[in-house]
């Protein structure tokens, strides 16, 4: 009986105790959780990304410990006891860290290579024949189906060594006689060129002025569709020569018959077709995908394509603007509603669908977006008579040291230059635009085109001092004569790239971006350049130029943009008259900027009510004279009515208004 009444007493007790002691042990359970570094990530097939882990309490104090490593998903990729993960198809999965009964999870999405279907890889030379001992440097560029080229870093290598050996240059050197592929690959493409190496007699070298030209050249096929292809053998003039071919063809893309027929294979495949006669081969590119032009599922390599691009019109004359939404290729996806808007010089009206009216002589571009997609084109805008002929330009691109890259690109006014193809390092250039609009020459020229003497040449690498993103160097010569600065009558249209990554690494605002005139004397200035566009979608910057010398993409806020000497810079600020005034159909505004800093800098136009009509420009100047272009045309790209007009300059505290007159 007593010892029941014990128990009575001590259970209720042990029970409280236990009790406590569980929720105390839970609450030491649950106060630490793994955190798993990057939570969550995107990469392509055949990336890698380091994951790490921690413990984590509740008041944020971390703690060591081993983690067992494991990755969810069906072979999406493979995680080692390290943490590391290596992407092997697309598709989404979990890294999973686990120490104990705890785990942690981060999210990760594997892409397809951003590259594949939208890229080939071309080499050059294609096709080679040599003799034993000698040499050919071999180059490779990236290549769209529209043409556009981008360069990058290629990993090279040769089938057959004994044939030909390639050093760390890409410079192949022959040893024997044989054939053997050259191959630069990058990620999961790869191009090749054939090499044959010969006895050197003078019947070799006639049969290496041959040359087998297949026919059709770049082809798009269907899964399983059949194409008949052809050949020719043709000497150095051009005449055919009869003979047999064998064919061939890259597995990939399918079947090739004794006859030149191929039956294609899956989709997304890509390869050549080979023709060969002896030691002599030709090929063409085959790229096998559905060439319906449904679009669903096939997000990469979309671009917008404005139709006509880059157009000369007359003032008075009109063109109707279209749009193509296009994958990587040329199959039209999408051509439904479209935004509108003209960017830079205001040139003409452009309404809702793409109608445009050309009424002021000039530059301008025109902008279509539809949903996330952009796309740009130049629109110049001259008088009848000007569009007739025109002056010519030749324009060479060299190495800084003088060596000459390229052939010579001839052009003339109303003509876009579109910049690519170029080797390091002036593959910094590459996918800018040089446009000369009708009435900007008066002579014919010659334009060298090279990188700034600021730009910082590596190994492998280009940098710039001061925080410049990119820039550009002209030397115009006129009857052989070095003219520097150049002027032009009329600004010519400049467009430069840049690179966000470097942005980021620099810590710089992409809406900050300006470009300057830079010469070693006087320093930066923007004095000259007018209507600039910075286009984030294509990461390009545009501007009209008055003149050629070096001109550099820099942040607004940099430092480097203060370095004109001082006694150069004005004390005030300053609003100078208009000019002409009165004016029809544009007239030119100057002000200056005081001090030795940059400031805010606003220039607005009001109506005789004190209504505004136009904002011309609301943003960072550094000190000095600069110069901006009213075309008569309110925010909405209206032509506003005969009368006073009044422009406002606000620097800061410091105002000053003038008047001036439009009359029609």
């Amino acid at each position: 009986m007593r010892l029941l009444k014990i128990q009575q007493k001590i259970l209720p007790v042990l029970g409280l105790f236990l009790l406590l002691n569980h929720a105390l042990f839970a609450q030491k359970k649950v106060q630490w959780k793994v955190r798993v570094t990057p939570s969550e990530t995107m990469l392509e097939v055949g990336e890698t990304v380091q994951f790490t882990a921690k413990l984590v309490d509740k008041s944020g104090i971390e703690k060591d410990t081993t983690f067992l490593w494991s990755v969810s998903g069906n072979g999406v990729g493979l995680v080692d006891g390290d943490g590391l993960f290596t992407a092997q198809r697309p598709g989404n999965a979990h890294v999973v860290a686990s120490a104990g009964r705890l785990s942690g999870k981060a999210s990760v999405s594997v892409q397809r290579d951003s590259l594949w279907g939208v890229w080939r890889v071309v080499i050059v030379p294609s096709d080679t024949v040599l003799i034993p001992g000698e040499s050919v440097p071999f180059t490779a560029f990236l290549e769209d189906s529209t043409g556009a080229v981008k360069d990058t870093t290629f990993q090279w290598s040769v089938d057959d060594p004994d044939v030909a050996t390639l050093d760390a240059e890409a410079v192949l050197t022959a040893h024997e006689r044989g054939h053997t592929f050259v191959h630069a690959s990058v990620g999961a493409l790869s191009g090749k060129a054939h090499v044959t190496v010969a006895r050197d007699t003078l019947a070799w070298q006639w049969l290496k002025s041959l040359k087998v030209l297949v026919s059709p050249g770049d082809t798009l096929v269907a899964p399983g569709s059949t194409l008949t292809y052809s050949a020719v053998l043709v000497d150095s003039s051009g005449q055919a020569i009869d003979t047999t071919f064998s064919w061939s063809a890259d597995g990939d893309i399918g079947v090739m018959d004794e006859n030149g027929l191929l039956t294609a294979g899956e989709e997304k495949a890509q390869g050549f077709v080979y023709a060969t006669v002896g030691s002599i081969s030709g090929k063409s590119h085959v790229v096998v995908n559905d060439t319906t032009g449904n679009a669903e599922g096939r997000e990469e390599g979309v671009r917008l394509v404005i139709v006509p691009a880059d157009t000369a019109v007359a003032i008075g004359e009109t063109v109707q603007y279209a749009v193509q939404l296009v994958d990587s290729l040329g199959n039209v996806v999408d051509t439904t509603t479209t935004e509108w808007q003209m960017r830079g010089r205001i040139v003409g009206s452009l309404t809702a669908d793409g109608f445009f009216t050309a009424t002021n002589r000039g530059m301008g571009l025109v902008k279509a977006r539809l949903g996330r997609y952009v796309a740009t084109t130049h629109v110049m805008v001259a008088h009848a008579q000007d569009l007739a002929g025109g002056d010519s330009v030749k324009v060479k691109f060299k190495h800084r040291d003088g060596v000459g890259v390229g052939n010579l690109v001839s052009k003339a006014e109303k003509d876009v230059l579109k910049i690519g193809g170029l080797p390091f390092p002036l593959n910094m250039l590459n996918g800018g635009e040089l446009a000369f609009p009708p009435g900007s020459l008066t002579e014919d020229i010659a334009i060298e085109i090279t990188i700034p003497s600021q730009t910082l040449v590596g190994d492998s690498t280009v940098s710039f001092a001061d925080e410049i993103l990119s820039g550009i160097a002209f030397h115009v010569y006129v009857n052989d004569t070095l003219v520097s600065p150049y002027y032009f009558d009329d600004p010519v249209g400049l467009t430069l790239p840049y690179k966000p990554d470097l942005m980021a690494e620099l810590g710089l605002n992409v809406e900050d971006l300006w470009l300057y005139f830079y010469n070693d004397s006087t320093g930066y200035t923007d004095n000259g350049i007018t209507n600039v566009v910075l286009d984030t979608a294509n990461h390009v910057i545009y501007g009209e130029i008055a003149h050629f010398s070096e001109i550099m993409i820099v942040s607004q806020d940099c430092a480097c943009t203060d370095v004109a000497p001082v006694a150069a810079l004005p004390e005030t600020h300053e609003l100078m008259s208009n000019y002409p005034n009165p004016f029809n159909p544009s007239t030119t505004i100057q002000f200056r900027v005081g001090g030795l800093s940059t400031v805010p800098v606003s220039l607005t136009i009001y109506n005789i009510l004190g209504q505004e009509v136009r904002q011309l420009t609301d943003r960072v100047y550094h000190p000095g004279l600069h110069t901006l272009n009213w075309d008569g045309r309110d925010h909405n790209g209206r032509t506003v009515g005969t009368g006073i007009y009044i422009y406002r300059l606000t620097v800061g505290d410091f105002t000053e208004t003038r008047r001036m007159v439009f009359a029609k």
